[in-house]
């Protein structure tokens, strides 16, 4: 809760779904007899202003009867002429109250449509959003936990290890300030519309991020991939070459590529680090809480499912890590 006893924006999003859910439950009662509504007035509007019609007329031919009664051919052709204008009301007006009704109905179908619409959107939103705030605390947790262990070190060393070590623990402030600077990035990121993202671009952006070590090294070959996505779609890329560094443990060298397929494009994240074992493959992508990096990847698998993507590891052990992004068609452009 925020001041004043109000909500967060966050707690206050992650009620809207809810809300959604409460009005489309209480509006269903009432949906319900709408239609059916919809499905019996013509023929009961129509039924009304015939029976009116009907009555106006019978008390027109009594009177017409009534004061013309030497003339029976006058009073016959009345008579049909008065039926041929009830055939022809009847019509009329069923063609004209099914037409508005059907436009009511279309106008009808689109709101709901649109409100359906804008309850998904806003579930998405919300779930980058929780993503976001989680990533964020585990990137700040991990840079403060060095600050400490180099605070640590530093307590049995030379004058010169010492100022090494404190100029290393600043640098991880800094870090942990710029992260707090980004979180307003973040949320901003989960509530943007989707737009078309250049992969070669944003992936050589992201390795400018990444704490790499000296002799590392990363190729992209991912000329005229686009994606149509959100623009989190940064932070994809930038923790899975984060991720081959910090487990691969030998990694010298990252490789972007892409393949085109009759389903889509398979955007790939290669290194030369030490691999995954087959017994924890199953495992990567679970939420697992409490250790750098560990939960990064359950970040990655959330974000490209909410768009319809999808993530495989198919390296092997002892010859580096392979994750595989498949991209539909509908999703990606390759020049």
């Amino acid at each position: 809760m925020g001041r004043c006893g109000q909500s967060c924006p966050s707690e206050q999003l992650s009620l809207l779904p809810r809300s959604f859910k409460m009005y489309g439950n209480m509006a269903k009662p009432f949906r319900q007899h709408y239609e059916s509504f919809l499905r019996y007035a013509p023929l009961s509007i129509v039924g009304v202003c015939l029976l009116a019609s009907v009555g106006w007329i019978a008390a027109s031919d009594y009177l017409t009867y009534y004061f013309v009664r030497g003339n029976q051919n006058f009073f016959m052709i009345s008579i049909a002429a008065d039926l041929a204008y009830i055939c022809f009301i009847t019509v009329f007006l069923y063609v004209a109250i099914r037409y508005y009704l059907n436009e009511i109905q279309t106008v009808n179908r689109r709101a709901y449509e649109t409100l359906k619409q804008s309850e998904q959107d806003c579930r998405i939103t919300n779930h980058k959003l929780h993503l976001m705030t989680d990533i964020a605390y585990q990137d700040i947790q991990n840079k403060i936990n060095s600050v400490i262990a180099f605070s640590d070190m530093s307590r049995s060393k030379t004058p010169e290890q010492r100022e090494a070590f404190r100029q290393k623990g600043v640098q991880q402030l800094k870090q942990v300030l710029d992260l707090i600077a980004k979180t307003k990035d973040y949320q901003q990121m989960g509530v943007e519309r989707e737009t078309w993202v250049d992969v070669q671009e944003t992936v050589k952006t992201q390795w400018a991020h990444v704490d790499s070590p000296p002799g590392v090294t990363m190729s992209a070959d991912v000329h005229g991939l686009r994606i149509y996505t959100d623009p989190v779609i940064e932070r994809v890329f930038f923790n899975l070459m984060s991720n081959a560094i910090k487990h691969g443990k030998t990694t010298k060298h990252i490789s972007v590529s892409v393949e085109e397929t009759d389903g889509g494009a398979v955007l790939r994240f290669e290194d030369n680090g030490i691999g995954i074992a087959a017994a924890h493959k199953p495992q990567i992508f679970e939420r697992i809480v409490g250790g750098p990096g560990k939960f990064h990847l359950f970040f990655v698998r959330e974000c490209l499912t909410l768009y319809g993507m999808s993530i495989a590891e198919t390296g092997e052990e002892g010859k580096g890590a392979r994750f595989e992004i498949r991209i539909p068609w509908k999703m990606c452009q390759v020049a």
